[in-house]
C-alpha cells in the first residue's frame, strides 16, 4: 500500500491519513495481532520509518479497521513515497491481509504550507 506526494516547499509538512481494513485467518481460530508501520522513501531512496504505527487484534475471519494519522516534516521538494508495511503475530499459524473481498483501505496525504 503506497502513496506519492511532491511538496512545493521544503518547509511544508505532510499530513498523512490511512484507514485500513484487516482480516485474519488463523489455524484453530486464534486472534491475530496485526501491526502497520509507515515508512517514507524520498526520491526512491532507502526506507525511513516515520515513527507512525498502529495495530489491532483481528478475530478469525473478522474485518477490523485501524488507522494511522501522522504529521511528517520531510524537509524536501522531491517526490516522497509513503509505504505501509505490515506484520502479523500469531502463535498457531495463519495469515492476515489488508483489503480483501470485504472492507477497504483509504489513504490521503495533504501538504500543509509552513
Amino acid at each position: 500500500v503506497k502513496l506519492t506526494i511532491t511538496p512545493s516547499a521544503a518547509t511544508s509538512k505532510i499530513l498523512y491519513f490511512a484507514q485500513l481494513s484487516s482480516v485474519g485467518g488463523a489455524n484453530s481460530g486464534a486472534t491475530i495481532q496485526i501491526n502497520t508501520i509507515l515508512y517514507r522513501h524520498i526520491s526512491g531512496g532507502s526506507a525511513t520509518a516515520t515513527g507512525a504505527s498502529c495495530g489491532t487484534y483481528v478475530e478469525n475471519n473478522t474485518y477490523t479497521p485501524h488507522m494511522i494519522v501522522h504529521l511528517d516534516s520531510p524537509n524536501t521538494t522531491n517526490a516522497i513515497e509513503y509505504k505501509l508495511y505490515g506484520s502479523g503475530n500469531y502463535a498457531t499459524g495463519g495469515q492476515y491481509a489488508w483489503q480483501r473481498t470485504t472492507g477497504s483501505t483509504q489513504i490521503v496525504a495533504l501538504e500543509i504550507g509552513a
